[in-house]
């Protein structure tokens, strides 16, 4: 992280746009020098999240 993202999150604080609490209890992972294996993303999230990303259009992903 550097000094824009700290000063932009100090300002967040401030106006009440994030709460200290919360951002305290992101996930924190540990330094590896091996990669992290995660699961792939099942091709409807994965176009989803690309034509998002694109500006194309806005898509809202929901769990059933």
């Amino acid at each position: 992280m550097n000094d824009r993202f700290t000063a932009a999150l100090e300002r967040a604080f401030e106006f009440g746009l994030e709460s200290r609490a919360s951002a305290a209890g992101q996930i924190a992972f540990k330094r590896s020098i091996r990669p992290r294996f995660v699961m792939p993303l099942c091709p409807i999230v994965r176009d989803g999240l690309l034509r998002s990303a694109a500006g194309g259009e806005i898509v809202f992903l929901a769990r059933s």
